[in-house]
């Protein structure tokens, strides 16, 4: 298992595994991709064999109620590996990354990539707000 930032050229491993929760094509998801980079959007993911099996689309952002804080915009998870908790795995390599980058916080959007996650959360000190996942740091 590796974790590492996800570079621009390997967006067609991360297509892969996106396809199976999006149903944007290839061009589309790249569109999107290049259109967030002005948003600082990077893209982390843990590695199996050369292949993505979680994939995580963040930005460092600054806002008045949170400071600086990572945002976590969508967490995917092959199947096979949520059982290994690779997607928890992924959290928490994000959550020290934040700390590394002096956020104040790491904020995860509500949305149907973070389902059963919950109690996850929970454990981990996060607290829910309006829909969202905050942890303060």
């Amino acid at each position: 298992m590796q974790i590492r930032e996800i570079a621009l050229n390997e967006l067609q491993d991360v297509y892969d595994l996106v396809k199976s929760h999006y149903t944007y094509s290839l061009d589309e998801f790249e569109n999107i991709i290049y259109d967030m980079r002005h948003q600082n959007y990077k893209m982390y993911g843990i590695f199996e064999k050369n292949r993505v099996v979680s994939f995580a689309g963040i930005s460092v952002l600054s806002s008045l109620e949170f400071q600086q804080h990572l945002h976590i915009y969508e967490l995917i998870t092959d199947s096979e590996y949520i059982l290994r908790g690779y997607d928890r795995e992924l959290i928490l390599y994000l959550n020290n990354h934040a700390k590394v980058l002096q956020c104040k916080h790491v904020i995860l959007g509500s949305s149907k990539t973070f389902k059963n996650l919950d109690e996850f959360f929970k454990m981990k000190e996060f607290r829910e707000l309006d829909e969202i996942y905050i942890k303060e740091l």
